[in-house]
């Protein structure tokens, strides 16, 4: 099995104006990393810096390195594949293994055993909640909660419904589901408020206090008691972001449009096709993506491209970003690239 290795590359890019602002903005290839050998699934965040590397196909195997520089941090073990990011809760690692189990380890691979005691089937990727604890929803239809050692602290039916996406918000959970129902659940697991919308519907999204979720028939706004508050056109889209006042909701062909959170249209835009993964929000009403062409782009509010960065691998998993330096994370196969959208003049 190979070891983990980081390829880094020089720090150069192409400067372009940032629209009204006049800010110049970079887009920094920061490094290119081996993972720890099969194809990886898209990586998540663990403790001290620490990227953490999970493959996908069996045998699994799990590695961690430095989100600044890709170096390795700690050695490979061997571990369940997963579809998802994985997650830490403090220093040990929980994934979902392809049956729907969250397996739980130590850094140096300690096993910390499988939970629950059966199968969840399909689930949606795990997310951080208070506590500190694990939200995951299931298309079999609940909702759960667990802490950091396995223990059940929530599980919630959704009435037969099949989840499409979930999101942790301050006063709770918001779930969609294939019949198109968006469930907004207190941090007991009580049913606070339930909204029907126009199937399919997209997984939820954060911006400021509100949640946004696309359906067939548009785009729709909810603040975070499950109102609904404002609506606009989605032409169309099939995924969103959401951060510092701006809403992108995005196709897989490439279209884009920014959607302010009173439901105002701010732009449109069109790349070369996302078939690959979709864009990522960050800070200042900005967002980077990876089209199709292998070229890196920070979309900026107004809906300019304020930089790129062209001969960038292109991801086989979703991008994610570290919302405190602004630098994005994808699998490539079997590597990992890190891109530094984070340079602002």
């Amino acid at each position: 099995m190979s070891i983990l290795r980081a390829h880094c590359v020089a720090l150069c890019s192409l400067v372009l104006g940032c629209g009204e602002d006049q800010t110049s903005l970079f887009v920094l290839e920061a490094f290119v990393a081996d993972g720890p050998g099969g194809l990886l699934a898209s990586p998540g965040f663990g403790p001290e810096n620490r990227l953490i590397l999970a493959t996908t196909e069996p045998p699994g195997r799990v590695g961690t390195v430095d989100r600044a520089s890709g170096t390795p941090v700690d050695a490979a073990f061997d571990a369940f594949p997963t579809p998802h990011p994985p997650v830490a809760l403090d220093r040990r690692i929980f994934l979902v293994t392809p049956v729907g189990r969250l397996a739980g380890y130590e850094l140096d691979g300690t096993s910390r055993g499988l939970f629950p005691n059966e199968p969840l089937g399909r689930t949606t990727p795990p997310l951080l909640a208070p506590g500190p604890s694990l939200r995951v929803a299931t298309t079999g239809g609940r909702l759960l909660g667990l802490d950091g050692g396995g223990a059940l602290t929530l599980d919630v039916s959704l009435s037969g419904r099949a989840a499409v996406g979930a999101l942790v918000v301050p006063n709770g959970t918001v779930v969609t589901t294939d019949t198109g129902a968006v469930l907004f659940f207190a941090e007991d697991g009580s049913l606070s408020r339930q909204d029907m919308l126009t199937p399919p519907v997209s997984a939820p999204a954060q911006l400021s206090g509100q949640v946004g979720v696309i359906a067939a028939d548009g785009f729709q706004i909810f603040d975070l008691q499950g109102n609904r508050v404002a609506s606009a056109d989605a032409g169309g889209a099939s995924g969103v972001v959401g951060r510092d006042g701006v809403f992108l909701v995005w196709s897989p062909d490439g279209r884009l449009r920014g959607i302010s959170a009173s439901g105002e249209a701010t732009f449109n835009l069109s790349v070369p096709g996302l078939s690959n993964a979709g864009p990522v929000a960050l800070s200042g009403g900005r967002f980077g993506l990876v089209a199709d062409d292998g070229t890196a782009r920070a979309i900026v509010p107004d809906g300019t491209v304020g930089a790129e960065r062209a001969a960038v691998r292109l991801p086989t998993g979703p991008l994610v970003v570290d919302d405190t330096t602004d630098r994005v994370f994808y699998p490539s196969g079997a590597a990992v690239v890190g891109l530094d959208f984070a340079v602002p003049l």
